[in-house]
């Protein structure tokens, strides 16, 4: 294959985790690709308009941080998400259109290599261990290699594709 895309790092799926997963991973200094097959990033939470996320506290305890805490601190200084719903149990309303440009703004500080409208179609592997995945776009065939692969497709398209046992 003619067009092959190396990486240490390639997360397939672009929602609220594979997202994370991507920036955190690019922060941490790897060389990072996000593969997402719809048009943009956040998955439910922007393309399906599932507008909130479940609570950071318990009772009065923050005890979520990190990325999450993060995305959700951005998308007030934008006047995006609002909160809370109800006293010591906070639900985070947010704009979905705001959140798609967040993650955007986030993957392109961090330097992450994007790919929209891309599908996984194969996966290789030797023994337990995934070498490359090829997919499909309108940029034609195209094979990823990387030492670390992380399905956050949701449906877990990779895992199946590599021969990972699974209940339907």
């Amino acid at each position: 294959m003619s067009n092959i895309k190396e990486f240490d790092v390639v997360v397939f799926g672009g929602g609220p985790s594979g997202t994370a997963a991507a920036v955190s991973a690019a922060r941490n200094g790897l060389k990072v690709a996000l593969v997402e097959a719809m048009g943009c990033l956040g998955g439910m939470s922007t393309s399906g308009l599932v507008n909130s996320f479940t609570p950071l506290n318990s009772g009065n305890l923050l005890v979520v941080r990190g990325f999450a805490l993060e995305v959700i601190e951005r998308l007030r200084s934008m006047h995006a998400a609002t909160c809370p719903m109800q006293e010591g149990y906070e639900w985070i309303k947010f704009e979905p259109e705001s959140l798609k440009f967040l993650y955007d703004q986030l993957v392109e500080e961090s330097g992450i290599y994007i790919r929209f409208f891309t599908v996984a179609i194969d996966v290789k592997r030797e023994n337990d261990v995934i070498k490359s995945v090829t997919t499909y776009s309108k940029s034609g065939i195209e094979e990823w290699r990387a030492a670390i692969f992380i399905d956050a497709t949701g449906d877990g398209d990779i895992a199946a594709k590599a021969g990972v046992p699974f209940k339907q």
